[in-house]
């Protein structure tokens, strides 16, 4: 138990250097810095390219009663009702998000 606590003295002299303090901001930095640049440079790299006028894109979801804050998406009847019935958009399309607790 001694040489337990001895350890634990040991780290924490370690963590409160001024030297360990000033390296665990510098790598933080360098880590916020390159992800900061990284995700920068893909969102200019495709988002003109996936869909060029993104800008028209609707997403569409379905509520129990209006008021109800919780939204769901639409189920492939209402879907196929929307299609048939259609005279606002230009084209529809519908995605089913993957579930991996399945």
């Amino acid at each position: 138990m001694n040489s337990l606590w001895n350890d634990f003295v040991l780290a924490c002299r370690v963590l409160l250097s001024p030297t360990d303090a000033l390296s665990r901001v510098v790598t933080l930095a360098i880590g916020i810095a390159s992800n900061t640049i990284i995700f920068g440079v893909a969102r200019s790299a495709f988002s003109g390219r996936l869909y060029p006028d993104s800008k028209r894109l609707v997403y569409v979801v379905s509520q129990a009663y209006p008021g109800f804050r919780r939204r769901r998406p639409v189920c492939l009847s209402i879907y196929r009702d929307i299609v048939q019935h259609n005279k606002s958009f230009e084209s529809l399309a519908a995605y089913q998000a993957a579930d991996p607790s399945r």
